[in-house]
């Protein structure tokens, strides 16, 4: 049996209208509606974690994307997989009001830190294309499977900024005993209605334990009593810690919740694992085609195939 689809997605938009990324500032109006997903907002989010620093984003090739939209600026995270590639979830990006040159990554642990300087920053890449897989949210289907997208940047990311290292090993998937490090950028605490003051610094929560996968092994689904992703934390990496060498893989990217209070119970996230031949395809795809083509031929694209 599948798991249970989202009512919906966990994602918030940034309650931080005064932290201003370039030209406006993180949005706060009210988005727009996948088929069954209400109120669906962008953004991440972590509950009861710890302030990551620097170093911790650098290492784990942590990625912020500020995405401009009709609605206003939102936020999502990713991963950097590749000098030029970023992992993230299809919603971010797959809607038709996010025009591809509008999305940025940002290489930081502090949102803060790009404030000034804007899209001029060293920090800072402009996305030139983006893949979505196109089995997500096919016309007419209710399906949020395949909730995964490659963003291509127009240059190579920071060289302070490693690339993340994903897992190829499918035993990693099964459950039980099984516990991975959730990572996000948004808010800390559930209540929507209280200021955070912490919104746009990573942090990062240890110990959420893998509950089970779905029957075609896509998605995972995740134990949250009361701390890790909450309305938030779309595209952000779930780590592994390998026993052996303690080395940390990614082995899932946020997707949804399974309710409405998805913060005191589960969370989906898509199986990076089971869509690795799917990733390698379509970044050997883009590296070729970035090699062969100038920046400015590079054509705006939506839903790519």
């Amino acid at each position: 049996m599948k798991l249970k689809k989202s009512e919906k997605f966990k994602t918030l938009r940034l309650l931080i209208c005064a932290i201003s990324f370039g030209i406006a500032a993180f949005g706060c109006a009210k988005s727009r509606d996948f088929s069954d997903v209400d109120d669906l907002l962008m953004a991440t989010n972590i509950i009861g974690g710890t302030e990551a620093n620097k170093s911790f984003q650098q290492k784990l090739g942590i990625v912020a994307l500020s995405i401009e939209t009709t609605r206003g600026t939102e936020i999502c995270a990713g991963s950097l997989i590749s000098r030029r590639i970023v992992l993230t979830a299809a919603h971010c990006v797959a809607d038709g009001a996010t025009p591809v040159g509008r999305i940025f990554a940002l290489f930081t642990h502090d949102v803060a830190e790009v404030r000034d300087a804007g899209i001029n920053s060293d920090l800072v890449r402009r996305v030139i294309y983006k893949e979505v897989h196109r089995d997500f949210l096919q016309p007419g289907s209710r399906s949020t499977a395949a909730d995964i997208a490659l963003l291509l940047l127009e240059s190579d990311a920071p060289e302070s900024t490693r690339t993340t290292v994903l897992s190829t090993s499918a035993k990693l998937t099964v459950a039980g005993q099984k516990r991975v490090m959730q990572v996000g950028y948004g808010r800390t605490i559930e209540d929507r209605t209280i200021r955070d003051s912490n919104i746009g610094r990573l942090r990062y929560v240890n110990g959420i334990e893998i509950l089970r996968q779905s029957s075609d092994g896509s998605e995972l689904l995740l134990k949250e009593d009361e701390k890790g992703s909450c309305t938030g934390d779309s595209g952000g990496p779930a780590f592994y810690r390998e026993p052996r060498t303690g080395n940390y893989v990614q082995i899932a990217l946020n997707s949804r919740g399974t309710t409405n209070e998805s913060c005191i119970r589960e969370g989906i996230y898509t199986n990076t694992i089971a869509f690795l031949p799917w990733i390698q395809e379509k970044s050997a795809d883009l590296n070729a085609y970035a090699e062969s083509q100038q920046t400015n031929s590079l054509p705006d694209t939506t839903l790519a195939e």
